[in-house]
């Protein structure tokens, strides 16, 4: 593909693939002709009700080019654009979506970027795992046609936990255990990333309000992506213990922190304080993620990665499923609690 230098972009970030950039000042070739450079991030879920996908545009200016990306006009495209998805099941077409352009259905960031307003396109309709996705993004001023096409990650098979485990760190002695979680996983599943949730009670003089903390326990590629691969995510009690104390603000207004399985007269289903969130991506997100990932070395240098036809950028699936919930055994919940700057009672 080409590779276009000195071309500062518009970039959507999520979780599984984050851009990133070397700290000096951007230069640009004041020679070279325009472009119009259309990027493209999406990523189809078929556990998601809505499918956003970001179009905007790679610009070049003059001088420092930090000072155009907080225009509006250098990367979003005014309203010009038919953007649709075409559903194919093997070469037959079997349904066309098209995508209405929406701002601020979610919220940006400040930052770099231009964020007052935050140009998506989005369509509603439910993914089906045996189709094909092809995304077509035509200008209306130009005719130019960008495309991009993906399969679909399937759900994985959760085998560990079960719904109705207590999930387990420490014994009743206050040694720590190994829990595993395990998971098969779906078809096109190239790389799976399991994180886990811990969700509690802070009560304040005043008021208590539900928290929550993530960390990523593993990250794992499948020997294929056809499914099938069984996957084993181990987390330590120590590690939980000491990602507990390391995210967990020490804020004097804080007078204590409890259980949500510890509180009375609720169901079990609210009583549920330890989540499983396992995110599958398919090969295209998965060597995506592998070019943007930050250089460990004195070259800087990466090579340039998109499926996008005719634009960079990246039009792909993953996956995105969560456990129902479990939780935290007793004496787990004991050797937390004697940790007393935790607050835990």
């Amino acid at each position: 593909m080409m590779k276009y230098k000195n071309i500062l972009l518009a970039a959507f970030t999520g979780i599984l693939f984050v851009l990133t950039s070397c700290n000096k000042e951007p230069q640009v070739d004041l020679t070279a002709e325009w472009k119009d450079i259309t990027v493209i991030y999406g990523l189809m879920d078929i556990n998601d009700t809505a499918h956003y996908v970001r179009i905007s545009k790679a610009f070049l200016g003059t001088g420092n080019l930090y000072s155009y990306a907080g225009i509006k006009d250098s990367i979003y495209y005014p309203d010009i654009l038919t953007v649709t998805i075409e559903e194919y099941d093997g070469s037959t077409l079997k349904n066309t979506y098209p995508l209405q352009r929406v701002v601020n259905e979610i919220p940006k960031d400040s930052g770099l970027f231009y964020s007052d307003e935050n140009i998506l396109y989005k369509f509603t309709a439910p993914l089906n795992s045996s189709r094909t996705y092809k995304l077509k993004v035509k200008n209306g001023e130009t005719g130019k046609e960008v495309t991009g096409e993906t399969e679909i990650v399937r759900n994985p098979t959760i085998n560990r936990p079960s719904p109705v485990q207590q999930i387990s760190f420490f014994n009743n002695t206050g040694l720590p255990y190994d829990f595993k979680s395990e998971i098969v996983t779906g078809n096109k599943a190239n790389r799976v990333q399991a994180v886990i949730k811990f969700e509690f009670w802070e009560h304040t003089a005043t008021d208590s309000t539900l928290k929550s903390i993530s960390f990523s326990i593993g990250t794992q590629t499948a020997s294929s992506d056809n499914g099938g691969n069984t996957m084993t995510f181990v987390l330590n009690g120590n590690t939980f213990l000491e990602n507990l104390k390391s995210m967990l603000s020490d804020d004097p207004s804080i007078i204590k922190r409890t259980f949500k399985s510890d509180k009375l007269n609720i169901t079990t289903q609210e009583k549920y304080e330890v989540f499983f969130t396992y995110y599958s991506a398919d090969k295209f997100l998965t060597t995506y993620i592998d070019v943007n990932k930050p250089a460990n070395g004195i070259i800087q240098e990466k090579p340039d990665y998109t499926n996008i036809t005719n634009g960079i950028g990246i039009f792909a699936s993953r996956n995105t499923k969560e456990t129902a919930g479990n939780m935290l055994q007793k004496d787990t919940k004991e050797k937390i609690k004697q940790d007393a700057s935790l607050k835990f009672q």
